[in-house]
């Protein structure tokens, strides 16, 4: 532990906010968050749309419905979580060193997108805009999106959608153009964002019954396997696979530490996450079953 922890404070140490790779990072906040005004717009017009949305949902319809609170403070907790994400100085050092980048990309995928999936902000961001409510029900009622919708989201696409981004984007190659190139490292984020959505958002539809259930297990214990194996190879691999990392890092045994505490950051608090809600599952599961059990005794 006091190892871990020396090596931390050695590749965080204030001489690491001067080095990001590729050198489209700024010191001054203010000046990041205008030059990446692409990422910046869509993110604040989003809040801007659902307080303005839960404004007007109030004033026309009175007292919102019962679980509104619950749905506002997820949105506003995913919200914030992307903002640290991607406009904090965890973007900076992300950008330099592979376990910040790691925080980052725990922080897309296993807080800010299984909160959006339980805020369902679209009904909120439609009533924001006079008459897209109506639009945006017809659309995601008719039969072509609700088969799209439903193909997309079925465990077995968002399960493989989701392992396909996780493992490509860590290719060697695809990671390095990520670090150099600020479109490509944009594009990587949607990509572990969107999928990370698709995935949560196919086990929250899952009914309380016991097969759909069984399959949100499945999915979730099997991901919990194939990211702790690959944070497992990059804890446990004795070379750098990406070598942009070695001159902020200061020398090649301080990278491969960084790297091996990024495989650690994936394996064990990234792992426990799916666990966490798989057991969940299990808990409500077997509610559903002590519930049952007595009604099925009197009507026997």
């Amino acid at each position: 532990m006091k190892q871990l922890l020396v090596t931390i404070a050695a590749l965080y140490s204030t001489q690491a906010w001067a080095h990001p790779i590729g050198g489209h990072h700024h010191a001054n906040p203010w000046l990041q968050l205008l030059q990446d005004y692409w990422v910046a717009l869509p993110v604040g017009l989003a809040l801007v749309l659902y307080l303005a949305g839960l404004y007007r949902m109030t004033r026309k319809i009175g007292r919102p419905t019962s679980d509104a609170p619950m749905r506002a403070k997820a949105f506003l907790l995913a919200w914030l979580t992307l903002v640290v994400a991607l406009f904090s100085p965890v973007d900076t050092l992300g950008n330099a060193y592979f376990s910040m980048h790691m925080v980052q990309h725990e922080l897309l995928m296993i807080v800010a997108a299984p909160l959006f999936v339980m805020a369902r902000p679209l009904p909120m961001w439609a009533w924001a805009v006079p008459g897209a409510a109506a639009k945006v029900g017809k659309t995601t009622s008719s039969p072509g999106f609700s088969h799209f919708w439903r193909l997309l989201t079925n465990p077995l696409s968002a399960w493989t959608i989701h392992a396909g981004v996780l493992w490509g984007w860590h290719v060697p190659e695809l990671f390095e153009m990520a670090l150099h190139y600020s479109l490509v490292h944009d594009l990587q984020h949607l990509s572990f964002f969107f999928s990370a959505l698709l995935f949560w958002w196919s086990l929250m539809r899952l009914s309380n019954t016991r097969s759909p259930a069984v399959s949100g297990l499945v999915s979730l214990f099997t991901t919990a396997l194939h990211t702790a194996l690959l944070g497992a190879l990059l804890t446990f691999s004795s070379r750098v696979w990406y070598h942009s990392y070695i001159i902020p890092a200061g020398s090649l045994e301080l990278a491969l530490q960084d790297q091996q505490l990024g495989g650690l950051i994936m394996w064990i608090p990234g792992g426990m996450a799916y666990l966490v809600v798989a057991l969940a599952i299990c808990y409500r599961l077997l509610s559903t079953g002590a519930q049952d059990r007595p009604l099925a005794r009197r009507t026997g």
